[in-house]
């Protein structure tokens, strides 16, 4: 019972913790000596995510830290919580490939006559992500800080904390479907909610942090400079029935090489919580 507590405890705190940064970072803007500060975050909304993220980051690190002393475990370190391991040089084109494929599957999304109006948040979302003094704003906080931030609250702490005690698979839809609840809109969630268990299959399998976070910072990463080089443009001018196609097979393969990797890491599925090796028991 008292570690179920403690895992419920965990699991708030930290969704809890980035709403807050989210808030009083967002509440900087009505201060008038900030203006300067105000005007570029608003030009730059990607800069905004990166320093929401990054000081949220560091509130986990103090947390972490906290509960290292109430618990008397010097080990229990944010970064130890979860596993981190290097991936060989298979795993990463992989991933790599899953990542490109992630690209394609969201420029379809974008470009669909179909889904454009019936999803408008999708494409809507790119577009916004976009608006930035420069391109390496949106690269650095919309390609690579958000996606590895996600990765180790949902992933790394999320994630890890249910499993703790659950069944990993009941762990894994339950991080997914939190994972859509932050996203922005119905539309987004319902990709989110996907990509939750995408993420966290790539991460059981290949043990590794690094292994969403690759997968993701590709994708997005790929999308935006996608966007900037003109391919939507170019992709657009392929036609309705060619995007369709990319999009469905860019789809498939995501879906097939998810269930590659979980079937190929068969015999070390965790079976029960019996079993369970490493799982942190603090956030």
């Amino acid at each position: 019972m008292k570690k179920a507590i403690w895992m419920i405890v965990n699991v708030v705190v930290c969704i809890g913790l980035f709403f807050l940064v989210l808030n009083v970072h967002g509440s900087a803007y009505k201060v008038p000596a900030l203006q300067a500060y105000t005007e570029f975050m608003i030009r730059n909304q990607t800069v905004f995510m990166a320093v929401t993220f990054i000081l949220t980051l560091l509130l986990y690190v103090v947390y972490f830290r906290i509960q290292a002393g109430l618990r008397r475990d010097p080990q229990l370190k944010l970064f130890k919580s979860f596993r981190m391991d290097r991936l060989s040089s298979k795993q990463f084109l992989l991933l790599l490939a899953m990542g490109i494929a992630g690209c394609t599957f969201s420029i379809g999304l974008v470009l669909i006559d179909w889904i454009e109006a019936h999803m408008a948040a999708i494409p809507a979302l790119v577009s916004n992500l976009m608006h930035a003094d420069s391109i390496v704003y949106v690269i650095i906080g919309a390609g690579v800080i958000a996606p590895a931030f996600e990765e180790i609250l949902f992933r790394g702490i999320v994630f890890n904390q249910l499993r703790t005690m659950m069944h990993t698979s009941l762990a894994l839809l339950i991080q997914a479907l939190l994972y859509a609840a932050v996203q922005p809109g119905l539309e987004v969630a319902l990709i989110g909610f996907g990509s939750g268990l995408i993420y966290g299959m790539l991460y059981v399998r290949m043990q590794s942090i690094w292994a969403p976070i690759t997968v993701q910072v590709v994708a997005m990463s790929s999308i935006f400079l996608a966007k900037y080089a003109g391919l939507f443009e170019w992709a657009n001018r392929l036609g309705q029935t060619a995007l369709i196609v990319i999009t469905l097979i860019s789809l498939l393969f995501l879906f097939g090489a998810s269930w590659r990797v979980w079937v190929h890491g068969a015999r070390s599925v965790e079976t029960g919580a019996a079993k369970r090796p490493s799982a942190p028991t603090g956030a």
